[in-house]
C-alpha cells in the first residue's frame, strides 16, 4: 500500500537553494491540518474530533473525516456555516491532491516560500471576487495588482493587506501533481473585506516551466465566488 503521507524535511526534498532544481518527492505541510488525526492513507485520515455543521433546517450534521465531507451536497448547509464548511471542503480536497502527487524530476520554485515569494505570486490564486477584478490582475502580483499596506505571517498563514481586502495565503503542498515531471505547489487562500461584510475561499495549484516563465495557475477548486 503506497503511504499517503511522505512528510521529509526540505532539505531532503530540494537538492539545492537555486530556481532549478533536480528531483524530489512530494511534501505536504502538516502544520496547516490542525483538525486532522493522520494515518497512513487518507482513508484512515479523520478528524480530531467530530465536525459539526448546521444545515437549512438549522439540525447540526456530524463529519468525522474528509469522505464524509466531500460527498455532502455544500448546498445543503445553512448559509452562515457555508465558509467554515468550505474551508474543510478545501483541506480535504488538498489531502486528495497530495495522496496523488508523484515524485518530479525537476523544480523551478525556491526551496523557501517565504513572505517575499508569497506576495510575488499571482494576485489571482486569490479567490475570485468578480470577472472583472479577475481579468484586471491577471499576470499581476499582490505587490502589482494592490497597495499593499502590510505583509504579516500569522497562524502559520502569509497575510497581505490592502485599504480594502485582507488575503491569507498558505502552501499546503508541494510535488508534481499533473505528471508533467514538474514540481507544482498546492495553495490555499482566503479572502476578507476589510470594509465590508465578504469573505471567501480557494484552492489553487501553480506551476513554474522554466527558470524564465511566469507562474501559472493549472487549476483551482472555485471558478467564482458565487
Amino acid at each position: 500500500m503506497r503511504l499517503f503521507f511522505r512528510y521529509l524535511p526540505l532539505s531532503l526534498v530540494l537538492m539545492s537553494c537555486s530556481f532549478e532544481s533536480s528531483a524530489g518527492n512530494p511534501v505536504l505541510y502538516k502544520e496547516h491540518f490542525d483538525f486532522y488525526k493522520f494515518g497512513e492513507t487518507l482513508k484512515e485520515t479523520t478528524f480530531q474530533w467530530t465536525m459539526r455543521f448546521k444545515d437549512k433546517s438549522k439540525k447540526k450534521i456530524p463529519f468525522n473525516n474528509c469522505n464524509e465531507i466531500t460527498v455532502f451536497n455544500q448546498k445543503d448547509i445553512a448559509l452562515f456555516d457555508q465558509f467554515r464548511f468550505k474551508l474543510f471542503v478545501a483541506d480535504c480536497t488538498a489531502l486528495y491532491k497530495f495522496s496523488d502527487a508523484k515524485t518530479f524530476n525537476k523544480t523551478y520554485f525556491q526551496k523557501d516560500l517565504n513572505t517575499g515569494f508569497i506576495t510575488s505570486l499571482p494576485a489571482n490564486i486569490a479567490p475570485i471576487i468578480n470577472d472583472h477584478i479577475f481579468t484586471k490582475q491577471k499576470n499581476k502580483s499582490f505587490e502589482e495588482a494592490y497597495t499593499v499596506t502590510k505583509v504579516q505571517k500569522k497562524n502559520k498563514s502569509v497575510n497581505i493587506y490592502s485599504k480594502e481586502d485582507h488575503f491569507s495565503i498558505k502552501v499546503l503542498a508541494r510535488g508534481d501533481f499533473d505528471e508533467d515531471g514538474l514540481e507544482d505547489l498546492l495553495i490555499a487562500s482566503e479572502w476578507y473585506a476589510r470594509n465590508a461584510r465578504g469573505k471567501f475561499n480557494d484552492l489553487v495549484i501553480v506551476t513554474k516551466k522554466s527558470a524564465n516563465k511566469p507562474i501559472e495557475i493549472t487549476w483551482r477548486i472555485h471558478k467564482s465566488i458565487w
